[in-house]
């Protein structure tokens, strides 16, 4: 958390807002490109700059240090459970697998609506995309925030 970002439930959002991070799926250990690409999260609206912490990763602290350093209101931080994995459980149907919060598939609007009404049924209003979709997503993101209403 960011010096004077607020308590760990506050940080200046209401609840019901929708909140999204991007994973930075392959980070740089604090090199040009990574920064870029923390700027580029901050440009599109992201509020949340996560770096993974699994076995057999680089430790995620230098990437965290320079995405604090090049960004100025995204919060940063590390993976605590990697959600990334749970499509891979054997058991679950497709249709199971299409349910899950973590999932959307469809147009902007239609992901919209899908993740609303995931938000109702799960209670959740924070998003996280992995860093090659943070282009993509951003409609999604913008079509949220309008609270359904056209952005243009």
């Amino acid at each position: 958390m960011r010096a004077g970002q607020g308590e760990s439930h506050g940080g200046g959002f209401t609840t019901g807002e929708f909140r999204f991070g991007v994973n930075l799926v392959a980070p740089a250990a604090g090199g040009d490109e990574g920064e870029a690409k923390c700027r580029r999260a901050e440009e599109l609206g992201y509020d949340v700059i996560l770096v993974p912490d699994h076995l057999g990763m680089p430790a995620p602290f230098r990437a965290l240090a320079a995405a604090a350093r090049a960004t100025t209101r995204p919060r940063v931080g590390a993976f605590v459970v990697n959600g990334a994995f749970l499509p891979l459980v054997p058991h679950l149907t497709e249709e199971q697998l299409l349910d899950l919060p973590m999932v959307a598939v469809g147009t902007v609007r239609g992901i919209a609506e899908q993740l609303r009404a995931r938000r109702e049924r799960y209670g959740f209003s924070y998003l996280t995309v992995l860093d090659p979709y943070m282009e993509a997503f951003a409609p999604v993101m913008a079509e949220l925030r309008s609270g359904g209403h056209p952005t243009g």
